[in-house]
């Protein structure tokens, strides 16, 4: 799945290069170190990644892979604060992932999506949006919302939480999934948790956007660091009174990229859960990472391009319904 940008942990700069011993029959090369705004893979690491395309059977999936090259951006590093810079990816091809144990199986029995919604600011409107966003995203998988039995769950559960940079609570994301665990429905294939709450997943963290265990089929995930008062509410920042308000159009471009930013983190953190780790082959959407979606729910592809057009067209995601549009033609 394609990354984001973040700065959840400072990175390591040094790296090590390949050690080579005078009586070695050849000197081996040393690592590529990568920079900011190149590929993170080389073109043919990008084709294996592909797998083997005349075994494809969708139309326009084949297409999409006979072309990627020509039609799809190469993945790059976007920032020194890019997870990639900091963490190390195996690259997981199309083969790989189709190997025993690397992927949970769609089955009739487990085939529900549950989006857990654990705060009581969430609205349901805005829940109902996410739930068709990501009924869209992954076709042919049924999504259900679920919420907790009390409004405080996190105190509830007796989450640890600690102080952030700027003053926020923030939970820890893997004892989350633990105390979300025993609640997952026997017929979902996973269970992802919504939250407002900053997340971190270990002390030496400063955050993390969204954490999901793959074994378990439980995630997490917040978008609290979208809303635009996020710094404002924690440093206690009150408007000018003189100050103009926004205008009906500003607050709706706001409600907008909030709505947006939650539905890629969301598909994202699912996907991880799909057995997909962070993708190192291709821009959004990599090819790779649709083939292996398809092979695991059998979709039709163009039908998915449509509605996911559809969804972003009526949700004033401008950019993302444009490169639908353009992918439903194939």
């Amino acid at each position: 799945m394609q990354r984001r940008t973040n700065t959840n942990k400072i990175p390591d700069n040094k790296v090590p290069g390949a050690r080579s011993k005078s009586h070695a029959p050849e000197i081996k090369p040393k690592p590529r170190v990568l920079k900011v705004g190149d590929e993170i893979c080389t073109k043919q690491l990008r084709i294996q990644a592909l797998g083997d395309i005349r075994s494809c059977q969708d139309k326009c999936l084949k297409s999409i892979l006979q072309n990627a090259e020509k039609q799809q951006m190469p993945k790059k590093l976007i920032s020194k604060g890019d997870w990639l810079c900091s963490h190390k990816e195996k690259d997981q091809t199309f083969d790989i992932y189709q190997k025993p144990g690397v992927k949970n199986l769609v089955t009739p029995a487990r085939n529900k999506i549950y989006i857990f919604v654990i705060d009581k600011s969430i609205l349901d409107e805005f829940a109902a949006k996410l739930q068709r966003y990501c009924e869209a995203f992954y076709t042919d998988m049924k999504i259900q919302i679920k919420k907790p039995e009390s409004s405080t769950f996190l105190q509830d559960k007796e989450v640890p939480s600690r102080e952030g940079q700027v003053g926020q609570n923030q939970y820890n994301a893997n004892v989350i999934l633990k105390k979300t665990l025993p609640l997952v429905p026997k017929d979902a294939y996973c269970m992802l948790t919504v939250t407002m709450e900053d997340l971190y997943p270990f002390d030496s963290w400063n955050y993390v956007f969204g954490w999901a265990n793959y074994v378990s089929r439980t995630g997490v995930f917040s978008f609290g660091r979208y809303h635009p008062n996020f710094d404002r509410d924690y440093y206690g920042e009150e408007e000018d009174e003189e100050e103009e308000e926004e205008s009906p159009e500003e607050k709706k471009k706001a409600e907008n990229e909030l709505l947006e930013n939650a539905c890629y983190v969301m598909v994202h953190e699912i996907g991880h859960m799909f057995g997909m780790t962070h993708c190192t082959f291709y821009e959004y959407l990599c090819p790779v990472c649709l083939r292996k979606l398809q092979s695991n729910m059998q979709f039709d592809v163009k039908r998915r391009f449509k509605e996911m057009h559809k969804i972003c067209q009526e949700f004033q995601f401008t950019e993302m319904a444009e490169y639908y549009e353009k992918q439903s033609q194939i």
